[in-house]
């Protein structure tokens, strides 16, 4: 996108020497500092928590080349920021097979039984679609018989249905529940919830899919992406280990003498905004860190994870944010996805290998038997001590590493795996790739590494969905996203003064749960902020979500 700035008589952008501390150096967060230096913003800040740059796309060294413990893939091609700017900088991998063209594998069953768990497959695709479907045709009567409480009661309605249909003898059906069990823990890791009986089927259609292939593989990993973000913005703007624990915010009666840091920026541009003095009353907004470090701001973009702002937005703001966001922040959904690398010493998969996980002992993935229908999301402590290896999904090889399989799980086994050591995650997994691959006497690999993103105080989850909460709140990422303004007045007009703005994935109303999602975000509000300060009246009034 071209800036919307009036270029300076020597060609480079206007500068503006407004006062930015964007709290976050995750893809949104780097997003908002290269496209205000774009910009012409020249006093901009940003604190980040960890001792890296990047949030939840994290591309760790290992072994010669790397591991993705957050993001995988760039979802779509067409219309996804995310891989335009990957394959201007030659990150893109076009050369490499689909993931999904050797996805739909299981080798615990016969190619009888895998026929039929295709077909189980195809029956919840079709169900997701037509609940896809009658959430964009704009059905907002949750009594309507054809709007469902939630996904999961929508696709197990149909699941019913299609038993029923076919009069299937009960060992087939068992091989029926079973293969269902395994697509509602693949679409708990598609989605980010622990449970589908938590995903809204009114709001199913807000998320839009990008054409193009869904799983686009990068050639060196979302570190190098991240990198090449990075590139436009100064060294001394990023600060590491700097954990914000308030944010507050004041009003301070204004002069010409002290608005001139602000007017002064704007001396350069063609606006009323910069030609005549301001007296009103503007905000100060403090920003104090764990460690004792405070900056004045005269905006802040918080682009913390939304898992973050769940465990801390009543603290952390002074005074608290608007009652809409705080509904906000508690209505949407915000689960976790981890990985768990398991390291052999000799390989025995291909390249290309997937090895789906299913449970044929007539018991799902929560431990409960199948013929129960517990569309419960509810799992107690003691159950997921003895279940919680259910919760995978999958094994699968891993690009650049010959010698690792990369095990996938979700949900509340997730976040009950990262509370165990690591002995009891590395032979939990590894007892289940034997069943899987019917190999009891499988050497048990060398090396486990996994993430945590749940029990990582910098995210508490990985991603977002919208709930079913937000049906009876009207909550969705537009609120979340919607910035915190002050009225002040300029030029006899009273404007809005955006004093707290907010990007992230959870903030983007059609590409929530992304890391294209995330980027666009810290591109909006840094936009935001430019229009702002181009026209004051009218800038506020051009972006939305």
């Amino acid at each position: 996108m071209a800036s919307n700035l009036e270029a300076a008589p020597d060609g480079g952008a206007r500068e503006i020497g407004a006062n930015v501390v964007i709290i976050g150096a995750g893809v949104a967060g780097l997003a908002t500092a290269s496209r205000l230096y774009e910009h012409g913003f020249t006093n901009v800040t940003i604190l980040e928590a960890r001792d890296r740059p990047g949030g939840r796309t994290y591309s760790k060294p290992f072994d010669g080349s790397y591991i993705e413990h957050g993001a995988q893939w760039i979802h779509g091609q067409e219309g996804n920021a995310v891989y335009q700017v990957a394959k201007a900088n030659d990150l893109v991998d076009e050369e490499c097979t689909s993931f999904l063209e050797h996805f739909y594998v299981w080798p615990q069953l016969t190619k009888e039984e895998s026929c039929i768990a295709s077909e189980v497959s195809s029956v919840v695709t079709e169900a997701l679609d037509k609940c896809l479907k009658i959430s964009l045709s704009g059905v907002r009567d949750v009594s309507s018989s054809v709007v469902q409480k939630s996904v999961g009661h929508f696709l197990r309605r149909k699941l019913l249905d299609y038993v029923q249909a076919n009069h299937f003898p009960e060992s087939k059906v068992k091989l029926i529940e079973a293969c269902y069990d395994w697509a509602v823990r693949l679409q708990h890791e598609i989605q980010g919830c622990s449970s589908l009986t938590d995903l809204s089927a009114l709001f199913f259609g807000n998320y839009h899919e990008c054409d193009g292939n869904i799983v686009t593989e990068l050639k060196y990993g979302y570190g190098r992406f991240v990198e090449v973000v990075m590139r436009n913005i100064p060294p001394e703007w990023l600060h590491l280990n700097k954990k914000v624990t308030n944010i507050s915010t004041s009003l301070a009666t204004l002069s010409s003498s002290n608005f001139h840091p602000i007017k002064k920026s704007l001396s350069h541009l063609k606006t009323s905004f910069a030609a005549v003095p301001l007296r009103s009353n503007k905000p100060v907004i403090t920003v104090v860190c764990e460690d004792g470090t405070t900056l004045k701001a005269d905006h802040v973009v918080v682009t913390l994870p939304l898992g973050v702002l769940k465990a801390n937005a009543s603290s952390m703001f002074d005074p608290p944010l608007p009652e809409k966001k705080l509904l906000a922040i508690r209505s949407l959904g915000y689960g976790t996805v981890d990985k768990v690398f398991l390291k052999y010493d000799n390989p025995f998969w291909q390249p290309t290998d997937v090895y789906q996980v299913l449970w044929l002992d007539g018991f799902n993935h929560c431990g409960n038997k199948v013929d129960q229908d517990d569309m419960s999301a509810w799992v107690t402590h003691g159950q997921l001590q003895t279940s919680w290896f259910r919760y995978i999904g999958r094994f699968n090889a891993v690009r650049h590493q010959p010698r690792v399989l990369c095990c996938w799980l979700s949900g509340e086994g997730a976040k009950f795996m990262e509370t165990l050591s690591d002995d009891e995650v590395r032979m939990g997994c590894h007892q289940v790739l034997r069943q899987v691959l019917d190999r009891p006497d499988l050497p048990e690999p060398s090396y486990m590494e996994r993430s945590k993103w749940h029990s990582d105080p910098f995210s508490v989850g990985s991603y977002s969905y919208i709930a079913v909460s937000c049906d009876t709140t009207g909550s969705l990422p537009l609120d979340l996203a919607e910035p915190v303004c002050e009225p002040v007045v300029h030029f006899g007009t009273e404007v809005m003064y955006p004093m707290l703005l907010f990007a992230g994935e959870a903030t983007h109303s059609s590409f929530f749960s992304t890391v294209h999602g995330a980027y666009e975000s810290g591109i909006r509000e840094a936009d935001r902020l430019a229009d702002f300060y181009l026209d004051p009246v009218e800038g506020m009034k051009k972006r939305d979500a």
